[in-house]
């Protein structure tokens, strides 16, 4: 079974400050098929933060850029 216990945060993985985890479940069969972290305040300040700070150049670029 796969446990994943990093969230996406400022263009690396990071592990989740959240001890909490909930099972990913096949829908098919309903079999537990792994865990996921479930991120905390910290995590989503941080994901907050990193969206503001990116979010003042990402708006400057043209639509090619952003392609």
């Amino acid at each position: 079974m796969k446990t994943i216990s990093t969230h996406y945060i400022n263009g690396k993985f990071v592990e989740s400050k959240g001890k909490e985890f909930a099972d990913l479940i096949n829908p098919s069969n309903k079999e537990v098929i792994g865990r996921l972290a479930l991120g905390n305040v910290e995590d989503i300040n941080d994901a907050i933060q990193a969206a503001k700070t990116s979010f003042k150049a990402f708006s400057k670029t043209n639509l090619a850029e952003r392609g």
